[in-house]
């Protein structure tokens, strides 16, 4: 088997698994992850899909993220740095878009609703 061109990830097997694994680089940092195929063709595609994704900036991994973890690291970024505004920043969230956007992933949030 040839040695595939640098920058274009990896598929492999784990011992005791019929399932072939990829393995990437994103932003430096290597991810791993199960195909959930022995089909090396469909594994093959996922890693593309992957790499592509990775160039386009979207991968699934950034959309874990929930609005509500970014207000947090917000407010705690404020109150750490002296913001005389963060009580009423943190209550204008309680009681105004917590209810609203707090549940949506950050992916999810449009200018429509930060219209509305």
């Amino acid at each position: 088997m040839a040695k595939r061109p640098r920058g274009t990830g990896s598929l492999f097997r784990v011992p005791g698994s019929n399932n072939w694994y990829i393995k990437f680089h994103v932003n430096g940092v290597p991810k791993r992850e199960s195909t959930g195929t022995d089909n090396r063709r469909k594994a093959e595609k996922l890693l593309r899909d992957r790499l592509n994704a990775c160039a386009a900036g979207t991968l699934p991994e950034n959309d874990r993220i929930t609005i509500a973890e970014i207000v947090i690291d917000f407010l705690t970024y404020s109150r750490a740095n002296g913001d005389k505004a963060v009580d009423d920043q943190a209550t204008r969230w309680a009681l105004h878009l917590q209810p609203k956007l707090g549940h949506l992933r950050a992916s999810q949030l449009s200018t429509a609703m930060l219209t509305q």
